[in-house]
């Protein structure tokens, strides 16, 4: 069951941290997973999970990637939302990275 992959851009400066905020539910088994990016370009930092409700399976929260632009340039983040044992994800997102 494969969802439209959607194209965001964001645009940082060089030397500067962000975040990608992405909805999900990993109770139910489904986490963002990066699946490439450039590691000449962007420093992966961290990734956390936020859930503003208590409950039981499928909760939503917000998982969060944080990056650091380490040059000029632009590149691609690529994710996918899968269970652990899937080799294809449910959903992908690509983000276009512009650094100044």
């Amino acid at each position: 069951m494969d969802k439209q992959t959607a194209l965001f851009t964001i645009e940082t400066r060089q030397g500067h941290h962000f975040s990608l905020h992405l909805d999900a539910h990993p109770s139910s088994g489904y986490k963002w997973k990066i699946v490439n990016y450039e590691n000449s370009m962007l420093e992966f930092i961290k990734d956390e999970y936020n859930s503003n409700i208590s409950g039981g399976i499928g909760t939503p929260g917000i998982q969060t990637f944080e990056f650091k632009a380490l040059k000029k340039g632009i590149t691609t983040i690529e994710m996918n939302l899968k269970k652990p044992l899937e080799t294809n994800g449910y959903e992908k997102e690509v983000f276009n990275v512009e650094i100044f």
